[in-house]
């Protein structure tokens, strides 16, 4: 009889077929179409993400949270003019609060960070819009209000356990493949970057450098095994230089040094893994498919486009810190703008939110960085922590402050839980874990 995490393993392997056969599909069909095939693509990878649940849970509220996650990296694939799947999905998790009864025990919250940043952002925001008359301001206050708070509400009221944070981590990983598939074959710019189901290559790059983590945590934690786990690193990999976005580059590198540090340790031993991966990755997506010019790489090593890119981009963070020009400004901040955004998350959150921003950055990077840096942190926790961090390294060079797929990671992090961390299967006990307890 195969146990359900070997059918779960079976059902994981949908995946990749069900999203090539919607890829090709949009070479083919109206849009429309497309996104009802897609639609129904989501319904069939929800019912094989159906897994054991704890005591007292329920399935029907933690199979609807893995769809919401599934869904919140489509960020580019709009339902109405202003709001996009992955924003509807972020706004969906308010269910949540129906979906888990009063009797059922949950984990304890850890240090919160994510609530405290997102209304520091939402008051913030509402202050400078207030104080400055800057209209624009309710398209930031809007994305905080349909985005930030209503995940990280959910997820504090349904309290997962760490068995179905992972189930709603794996929808997520399941969400940006899905989004890889397409930017792999069409859905690109007309510069030929990949771009996927995001609204741009540059979080395209953001969202799959986060995956990476990501796939390491559920592998250490037998949610898929090593076959599964290699394909998705490649494919990432893949996906990360076909966006041609550097500050994915430099996540996706950073994600992945981690991530070879816990697991083999050595420094020899991760500067070949990653020196490999990023070879092949440039081979893939430069000879193979004629991206090398639109690549991550190939932007990185000085095309002309990239200058004007570059020079663009200093000009907007010049322009951004220009509109800080008194104290009321630098204190209250001075509203967002949707246009001439500063490409730099440190910038956009005082710009348009003030001190509070400041504030909330500082506590949306310090978390995370702590919990990287302490490897003892079970591996789950470790990654989710590694995937924030990415998220933020390449946000220093982007406009993603709201960014429902990032925000979905940020709430799961505020738990502590108690239950025993699972084991894979398919090796000893003496994991990564162990080893460097002892090494400590």
């Amino acid at each position: 009889m195969r146990t359900v995490a070997s059918v779960s393993r079976v059902r994981f392997l949908l995946v990749l077929p069900l999203s090539v056969a919607v890829a090709v599909l949009g070479w083919i069909l109206p849009m429309w179409l497309t996104l009802g095939v897609a639609m129904a693509t989501v319904a069939v990878l929800l019912f094989s993400l159906r897994l054991r649940h704890a005591a007292g849970s329920q399935g029907a509220g933690v199979t609807y949270l893995c769809g919401c996650f599934l869904l919140m990296p489509a960020t580019g694939v709009y339902v109405v003019s202003v709001l996009s799947v992955g924003q509807a999905a972020a706004f969906g998790t308010l269910l949540a609060f129906l979906m888990r009864p009063r009797a059922v025990r949950r984990p304890p919250n850890r240090r919160a960070f994510a609530l405290p940043a997102g209304l520091l952002l939402l008051v913030g925001g509402g202050i400078a819009a207030y104080w400055n008359g800057t209209s624009d301001s309710v398209g930031f206050l809007q994305e905080l209000t349909v985005v930030v708070l209503p995940v990280v509400l959910a997820m504090r009221r349904f309290g997962p356990t760490r068995e179905e944070a992972m189930a709603f981590m794996k929808a997520w990983l399941v969400g940006v493949l899905l989004s890889v598939m397409a930017g792999l074959t069409f859905a690109r710019f007309p510069s030929g970057r990949s771009a996927g189901f995001t609204s741009h290559p540059n979080q395209f790059g953001m969202q799959t450098a986060m995956a990476i983590p990501v796939v390491w945590g559920l592998y250490e934690n037998g949610r898929l095994n090593r076959p599964q786990a290699l394909l998705s690193m490649v494919v990432l990999w893949v996906a990360v230089l076909a966006s041609g976005a550097r500050s994915g580059l430099l996540a996706a590198g950073i994600g992945t040094l981690l991530v070879a540090y816990r697991a083999v340790g050595g420094v020899a031993t991760v500067i070949a893994s990653v020196l490999f991966g990023v070879l092949g990755a440039f081979l893939l997506t430069g000879s193979a498919s004629g991206l090398a010019s639109a690549g991550a790489l190939g932007r990185l090593l000085g095309q002309s486009s990239t200058s004007a890119s570059d020079a663009g981009r200093v000009d907007l963070m010049r322009e951004g810190l220009a509109r800080v020009s008194s104290w009321d400004t630098a204190l209250l901040g001075a509203g967002w703008t949707a246009d001439h955004q500063p490409h730099n998350l440190i910038i956009l959150a005082w710009v348009s939110a003030g001190v509070m921003g400041i504030l909330a950055v500082a506590l949306l990077f310090g978390i995370p960085l702590v919990r990287t840096v302490n490897f003892r942190i079970e591996s789950f926790e470790w990654s989710l922590a590694v995937a924030a961090l990415t998220f933020l390294a390449a946000a220093l060079l982007n406009n993603a402050l709201t960014a429902p797929f990032a925000w979905a990671v940020f709430a799961l992090m505020e738990f502590r839980w108690s239950d025993p961390a699972p084991r894979r299967a398919d090796r000893p006990i003496a994991s990564a874990d162990s080893v460097l307890i002892r090494r400590g």
